[in-house]
Parts: C-alpha cells; structure tokens; sequence
C-alpha cells in the first residue's frame, strides 16, 4: 500500500508486507533478512531497478521497512518497489514522491503558505492608469452613476408603498402579505331592505341582517355577536326601535327594526360591527323610514267618496230627465211624480205628431199601437211601460260613443212633440251605408266591396244611403275621404276636393280618382275607403267600403 511521502525525505520510511506462501496463506512471512533471504529493489520515477539505500529491518508478523534516506526520495514521481524471498510470496507496490509534506499539519510543508499567510506575497502599486483610460472609465462610471441616480428617483417615491407591507415586521416577508392577503378578504356583510314604510297606525317591523365570512369567503361564525347600531340622520340614535341581535344560522345574525307610525321621515344608517379570527371589521348599510303615498286615504275619505260618487249618479240622471223633457218639450213634472222619468200623460194636449212616436218606438223597443186618445185613456196601463222604454234609452244613450243614438231618438221624439226637429236631422242621425254605384270592378253597381288593379288611378262613385236604403243627401254637406287598414288604422288622407258630390243625384258622390299607386300601399292586399259627411258640427257621420288589390 503505496503513499505519498516528501522529497528528500529522512523521517517517513516505506513499509511493505510479506506474505507467507506456505499453507497458512493469511500470515505474515516472518524472519527474513535482507541480503540473504530477502532481496529488495526500487525503481524511481520509472528508473533502473536498484538497492535501496535505506537500511532494511523486520517490524514484524511479515511487515518491513526501508528506513528514510534522502537518496531514495531525490526525485519527483513514483517509487515502483519489488521484494522477493524464499518461501513469500513476491511483494510490489508504489511511493509518491512530491514537493510538498503530506504530514504536516499546517502549511503542507509548503514555503509559501504558513499558518498566519505572513509569507503570501505583498500587493504590488495600483494599476497606473493613462490619461484616456482614466477619461474612458470616468465617463463609465459616470453613467453608471446616472443611472443609479434616475433609479433612485424612481424609487424614492415608492418606499412608502413597500411601508405598507409592514405588517409583520420591518421586512415585507411571505408571511405579512399572506396577512395581508386574509385580512382583506375576510369580510362582513349587511343587508336590509332601502325603504322602510310609516304605517297609518301602529307599526311596521322589517328586518337588518348581518353575514360573516372567513379569509377565503367561507361562511364562518363571528368571535362574538356582532353589533348593529341604527343612526337617523334627523334623529339620532335609533337604537330603541331595533330588536336584539341573534344568530340564525353560521355566519348569519338578524335583528328586527321597527317604524312606527309617528316615525320621523329620514335617512337611517346601519353601522354593523363584527370581529372575526380577532379581527375587527366593520360595515354600514342605508335606509329610508318614508310614506307610500302623499296622503293618508281613511274610511271616512272612502265614504265620502261614495257619498259623492252616488250623488253624481243621481245628478246625472236628473240632468238627463231635464234634457229629455227639454227635448220633448213636456211640462214640469206633477207633484207626486218623483220617478223622474216622464209620464205618457204628460204629452202636450195638443201633440199633432203622435203616430211619430209609434213608428221611432216599434223600431227600437217593440209596437206600441200608441194615439192621443188612448195615451189619454190609458194612462195606468202605459206608463210603466213608457218609463222603462226611457230608461233603456238613456243607458244605451251613456254607453255608445259619439252621440248617434241621442241625436236619433231626440231627433224622432222632437218631430213628434214639435220641437226643434227636422228631417235633415233625422236622416243625418241614422247611420251611412256606402255601396257602389258604378266604376271598374263593378257588376250589380250595388255592391259594398271594390277591386281594382294595383297602381291604377280610378273615378269611383257611391251611393250614400241610411239604414233603410234611403240616398242621404250630400247637397250643402262638407264631403272627405281616407284609406285605412282593416283595423281602422289610418294609411293616407285623401286630398280635399278628391271627394265630390254628384251633381242631380240625391245621395251620389265620386272619388276623383282613386290612386291605389301610393306607396303607403304596398305590401296591403285590401283596404277601407271611408267617406265622412258633415253638416255643422253636431252633425258628422262616415261610411266606409272595401276595396281589394289585386
């Protein structure tokens, strides 16, 4: 087993074994003498194989060595040893010879190491530098002391913002922005409802709740109950009117506010305040005590109300009894006769036109074979049947639009009772029926539905005729048209003076002509052409007749 000893070495010898070749393998060749039974050889550093000049002794149980001489340790690299003897088994093995002391402890034996490196060699001058070197690695550094600078004031104003990491310590660690991190996110939550109404009485109650959550939103119970504290913005402390606060359920805590009917009509604050994980949080939430309406509507305004309501009704039908017996020109009504609807027998004495009177009531409520004579006779008999005839005639009179049915029943009556009637107000009283008298598309000439070709332009004449078939007269009347949808919508106004009256034709009249071109037209397959006549403003009334495209 080789080792690295130093050169020139006089204190490390170079110990090698002999093993014993006979049956007991594993001992050690003992007694040998150099010279005689035990021939030695080295070879250094790759040289001729010679004595060694180092004495050779036994150390014992088959190990010798060569004791340290300066002449076997003169040259650098390796030191190939041989031994042989009688009855051993050969022996080879390899020395280093280096510079240095492999054993000594401190420096290696090395010169220019020692234990207080007082022997490394001293600094040499600073590196001399020329003129252009020094200007060159002046504006080096004066660039780089620049950019410090502009990285300085870069920074310098957000120093206090890392401050505020500071939370832990001095350091923002891990740890502090973690902290950080769950102190923002866990949170409270208050709820109630944004207006609160004042009752007319007593008192309503409406409830404030509060909800509590961990650092990562999970619902989590407070430390304690938490606190709600209500602040009228007029009022004060409205802490009287809320309810103890308690949990429902984890994480969620309600109190109950009540509002009174004397409540003053504010703004009110909700200031909740929960800790949760030791840490305090606090929320607030905003409300409304207000009145649903401006005013107080009571049971004594409901039947005043009615009251009212059922005097009107009976206003109106008095007005309506005055105006029929204006109509008819009746007389005041008996004392006794508190019906309020007039009596057959309060027919003037002298009414010539009674019969009128028959025809008008058959059409509408059935015959009544009525005369003067047996109007006179048979006053029992014929009143209440008089009576309800007129009350039917002023309810339809109330619900149909426009009047037509008033203006044709007084109309009727009027000529019967003499008064402020004609046959000019009769006729313009019945409803307008149109039918074609003549033009394209026209076979029976009596037809109530047109067609014509789309995009012609047309002289159409029509017939205007009453219910009962009677030609209306157009003479002195104000005549329009206009086209509408089947709906009743309106499409185009037809230009004043397209509609004209016919000239020697009692009830006749032309549209001159009609365009079915325009463009409002398109995409309609059929329409309404609507004549309206008038004579005065009382007395309007319209037809229509269908007109198809095709």
């Amino acid at each position: 087993m080789g080792y690295a000893i130093q050169q020139g070495n006089t204190t490390i010898p170079m110990v090698f074994f002999m093993q014993d070749s006979a049956a007991t393998r594993r001992l050690g060749k003992t007694g040998l003498v150099a010279g005689g039974t035990l021939a030695v050889k080295i070879s250094k550093n790759g040289g001729t194989q010679a004595a060694p000049a180092g004495a050779i002794t036994e150390i014992g149980d088959g190990y010798y060595r060569i004791a340290p001489n300066a002449t076997d340790a003169n040259t650098l690299g390796s030191i190939a040893l041989i031994a042989t003897a009688t009855g051993a088994d050969p022996c080879d093995d390899v020395f280093l010879v280096v510079a240095y002391n492999p054993f000594a402890v401190a420096d290696l034996g090395l010169t220019n190491l020692n234990a207080t490196i007082a022997s490394r060699a001293a600094p040499g001058d600073a590196m001399a530098l020329t003129g252009g070197e020094r200007t060159t690695l002046l504006g080096v550094f004066q660039g780089v002391g620049t950019y410090l600078k502009s990285l300085y004031d870069g920074l310098s104003g957000r120093y206090a913002y890392l401050d505020n990491l500071n939370i832990g310590g001095p350091v923002a660690s891990n740890a502090s922005i973690l902290a950080i991190n769950q102190s923002a996110s866990r949170r409270i939550v208050v709820a109630c409802v944004g207006q609160m109404e004042r009752p007319e009485s007593g008192s309503n109650t409406f409830t404030v709740e509060v909800r509590t959550y961990d650092g990562d939103g999970a619902v989590v119970d407070a430390d304690a109950t938490p606190t709600i504290v209500p602040q009228g913005k007029t009022s004060g402390s409205l802490a009287a009117n809320l309810s103890a606060v308690t949990r429902v359920s984890a994480g969620l805590y309600r109190a109950t506010y009540t509002v009174a009917s004397a409540a003053t009509l504010e703004e009110i604050r909700f200031d909740a305040s929960a800790t949760v994980a030791t840490e305090v949080f606090t929320l607030s939430a905003y409300s409304q005590a207000v009145d649903f309406v401006a005013a107080n509507f009571s049971a004594t305004d409901r039947a005043n109300l009615t009251s009212a309501a059922s005097d009107a009704a009976a206003a109106k039908t008095a007005a309506q009894a005055a105006q029929a017996r204006a109509e008819l020109a009746l007389p005041a009504f008996a004392p006794g006769n508190a019906s309020g609807v007039p009596r057959v027998s309060d027919l003037p004495a002298a009414a010539p036109t009674v019969s009128a009177i028959s025809d008008r009531i058959e059409r509408s409520g059935g015959p009544l074979a009525l005369t003067q004579a047996s109007a006179s006779s048979a006053d029992g008999k014929l009143t209440p049947g008089f009576t309800n005839m007129v009350t039917r005639f002023l309810t339809m009179i109330e619900s149909y639009s426009g009047g037509t049915l008033w203006r044709f029943v007084t109309g009727a009556l009027s000529q019967a009772g003499g008064g402020g009637g004609s046959a000019g107000t009769q006729l313009i009283s019945l409803p307008l029926r149109i039918v074609l008298a003549s033009g394209e598309g026209c076979e029976d000439c009596q037809s109530d539905r047109l067609t014509l070709t789309r995009g012609s332009k047309l002289d159409v004449r029509l017939n205007l005729v009453d219910a009962d078939g009677t030609p209306v007269p157009t003479t002195g009347t104000t005549l329009s048209g206009k086209l509408t949808t089947m709906r009743g919508a309106l499409i185009v106004a037809l230009a004043d003076g397209t509609v004209v009256e016919t000239l020697g034709s009692e009830g006749q009249l032309t549209v001159s002509p009609l365009d079915t071109s325009i463009s409002e037209l398109a995409g309609i397959n059929q329409f309404k052409l609507v004549i309206t006549r008038g004579n005065g403003a009382a007395d309007v009334q319209s037809g229509e007749i269908i007109v198809g495209l095709e």
